[in-house]
């Protein structure tokens, strides 16, 4: 497509020497006589011009005036590129169009070769400067955004759109790389990505935020019906392509799972909505896989598999292929299974363990939800860090985390708790909330505890 710019000028004599050297180079022009003709056109207009060239001294306004008013308009249109025509030979004249940010001067009486270089020189330096700020923007791999843009993104759209934000999450898909390589792994996520814009509205935004993890805004999706036709619909697809690059068959079952919050139904702070929607995600990956579930919502839909699976199959699915050396971190469902096969465990072969409950609370009692969140979820990482990696923790409440911590006497529990603290005093949060805890053993059935019932303190950091 050619380049278009438009011209503003009210000497008709230099409007014509301008147009016809730009012409003989490819160019469209538009041509306009005053600033108030240029701006009423910009807004009007459905497209954005690649370059403005402006007169300083126009009828109605200066050069000046013209380019801060551009500078106000939206739509990408305030940062359009402008050099400045001017008889003006004095330097601090253009040293003021400069500062202002037009990216050239071109002095008059107009030289045509002189003026299709520069424009030549602005475009393609333009045109660099936009494949640059997209590429910071862009996820190479699949076209989506990238993380920290679409995150950008999802703040300001939360505050004034109504929809779902879904996180969606491949299925084991760790074994794609583990079992097959990185190539076909890396496939995988190409051909999904190009699955998913088969299937999103126009209005969707989406962005790629790990791996095999995706953040979709879908604006016009209202229902938890709507929610459970899509992810069945994704499954369906994402099925069929497994099914054309596996044609020998697929040696574990996959899918993709999503979880949801409604907006605004569940606020309309960011980070508080990707909060929900990746528990509502962690429910799904607790319950079977390759389903979905809205935050708060009691239903949970998920897609069986009905691959038939071997001995050995089954048991690298479940394995824990890389074993975290900090603490395991549970969503509630799969925490309160976990606790009470531990009590079990525990009683069969007289073990011991502590449990301790930390509760967060801000310093300021006017600091909104979404920075609470944000202290918790700081703690929450400091905690997990700082444990064993056979010790379980779960996040209880927005305020509240539980940990339980086997083959731990009461000694053992004080030096883990003032560890945490130290650890807390280094963290850039820690002058933002007053962290106090409870701690008391395990009492298993049958056996009586020679330590403490109770330990309650509070630490003011």
């Amino acid at each position: 497509m050619a380049d278009w710019i438009i011209i503003v000028d009210d000497n008709a004599t230099d409007l014509q020497i301008a147009e016809s050297a730009l012409k003989n180079i490819g160019i469209n022009t538009t041509l306009l006589k005053t600033g108030r003709e240029l701006l009423d056109y910009l807004q009007q207009s459905a497209s954005v011009p690649d370059l403005l060239l402006i007169n300083i001294f126009v009828r109605d306004m200066d050069g000046f005036e013209i380019l801060k008013a551009v500078r106000h308009l939206k739509d990408g249109r305030a940062n359009i590129p402008v050099i400045f025509l001017s008889t003006d030979e004095k330097q601090a004249s253009e040293t003021d169009g400069l500062r202002l940010g037009a990216i050239d001067y071109i002095h008059k009486p107009i030289n045509p070769d002189i003026l299709t270089r520069r424009v030549q020189n602005a475009l393609l330096t333009q045109k660099k400067l936009v494949q640059l700020e997209r590429n910071a923007m862009i996820d190479r791999m699949t076209g989506f955004l990238n993380k920290d843009t679409v995150e950008d993104r999802m703040e300001a759209i939360c505050q004034v759109e109504t929809g779902f934000l879904c996180v969606l999450d491949l299925d084991s898909f760790k074994l794609f790389n583990d079992l097959y390589g990185h190539d076909i792994g890396d496939r995988v996520i190409v051909m999904f990505s190009d699955l998913l814009k088969n299937n999103m509205r126009s209005e969707d935004i989406c962005g790629r935020i790990g791996g095999d993890e995706f953040l979709l805004f879908a604006k016009n999706m209202r229902t938890e019906n709507e929610l459970r036709h899509f992810t069945e619909r994704i499954n369906r697809d994402y099925l069929e392509i497994m099914n054309q690059l596996f044609e020998d068959g697929l040696k574990f079952p996959t899918g993709v799972s999503i979880g949801a919050a409604a907006v605004p139904v569940h606020g309309r702070s960011y980070r508080k909505l990707f909060h929900l929607a990746d528990q509502a995600l962690g429910t799904v990956k607790q319950t079977g896989k390759g389903g979905c579930a809205l935050s708060g919502s009691p239903q949970i839909d998920t897609l069986d598999p009905s691959d038939k699976l071997n001995l050995e199959t089954v048991t690298r699915i479940l394995e824990e292929r890389s074993i975290s050396p900090n603490a395991m971190w549970m969503g509630r469902e799969a925490f309160i299974n976990t606790y009470r096969y531990m009590m079990r465990y525990m009683e069969r072969y007289q073990g011991a363990a502590y449990r301790v409950l930390f509760t967060v609370t801000p310093c300021d009692r006017m600091i909104d939800s979404e920075q609470h969140i944000m202290i918790t979820t700081e703690f929450r990482q400091l905690i997990q860090k700082s444990l064993r990696n056979s010790d379980v923790m779960v996040e209880v409440s927005n305020t509240q985390i539980f940990l339980l911590l086997p083959e731990t006497h009461e000694m053992g529990v004080h030096v883990v708790i003032d560890r945490l603290i130290n650890n807390w005093n280094l963290s850039p949060y820690h002058n933002k909330a007053t962290i106090s805890w409870e701690a008391a053993p395990v009492h298993l059935a049958g056996h009586e505890s020679s330590e403490p019932q109770q330990d309650t303190q509070t630490h003011d950091s």
